[in-house]
């Protein structure tokens, strides 16, 4: 009995760790000319959640979003494989100004996917629904607050 138990414990955290579910649990404000959005992110700073960011996600909510966090500025890629859902990638130095939006950038169907690379180093990314940008006036030059 106590072996059952054990194991279904066990199968328990296995299932739970392999969900593909995006837990949002930190805010991040995004600061503009019109006020502060509050943004609810999960946040990915390992490299292994960098690697798996937003895909197979279904959707999102209106003010939901992933906030990626390297350990330096540095020249960044990303892109939309295995990605189900349009996004806006805001690329973010480390003084946590916006250096540069791709916007509404969409799902990649089939390899080769595009690849959508900063101008400049970055230390994070915010990746947001596709449209937020437009929809609530995030520009280049805004900030964010971690």
């Amino acid at each position: 009995m106590k072996f059952f138990i054990f194991f279904l414990i066990l199968f328990s955290v296995f299932i739970i760790g392999c969900s593909d579910e995006v837990v949002m649990d930190n805010v991040v404000g995004v600061v503009t000319s019109n006020g502060v959005i509050n943004v609810s992110v999960s946040i990915a700073d390992s490299p292994d959640e960098q690697a798996r960011g937003l895909m197979n996600v279904d959707a999102m909510e209106e003010f939901e979003g992933m906030l990626f966090e390297f350990p330096y500025p540095t020249m960044l890629s990303f892109w939309m494989k295995d990605t189900y859902i349009p996004l806006d990638i805001i690329y973010v130095d480390e003084n946590l100004k916006i250096i540069e939006i791709k916007s509404n950038v969409q799902p990649c169907g089939e390899d080769p996917c595009h690849v959508y690379p900063s101008s400049r180093p970055a230390k994070y990314v915010l990746e947001v629904n596709g449209g937020f940008c437009n929809k609530y006036g995030v520009e280049k030059g805004d900030e964010l607050r971690i």
